[in-house]
């Protein structure tokens, strides 16, 4: 089960409610397997990079402003000590945008 849920509003203990753009990803642990074999555990990696930059536009999309050279350097980032032939560039990271869309785990945009 991969479920999202959006909360406008956070609800302190002095009784006050604050706006706010929290974003609940949920993804249990057999979902999880099943969208990496599906996949690949790299682009299993590069969407979870995708989640972590997501939240919800006017029109109550989920949605995450990136590129692929950006989602590249926060994997290589989240990733220390990874050998540098792991392919976190441009390109392989834009493969795997790829097939994710093709998953129909993301839907790309482009913006001017």
């Amino acid at each position: 089960m991969i479920r999202v849920a959006h909360a406008q509003a956070t609800f302190y203990d002095d009784g006050a409610m604050r706006p706010s753009s929290a974003i609940l990803i949920e993804l249990d642990f057999d979902a999880f397997r099943t969208v990496r074999r599906r996949v690949g555990p790299e682009a299993m990696m590069v969407l979870l990079e995708v989640a972590a930059l997501a939240y919800i536009d006017s029109d109550g999309r989920l949605v995450a402003d990136t590129n692929a050279g950006d989602l590249a350097q926060r994997v290589a980032a989240a990733e220390p000590g990874a050998p540098a032939h792991r392919g976190w560039s441009r390109q392989p990271v834009n493969d795997m945008l790829a097939r994710l869309e093709a998953a129909g785990f993301v839907v790309r945009e482009q913006h001017s």
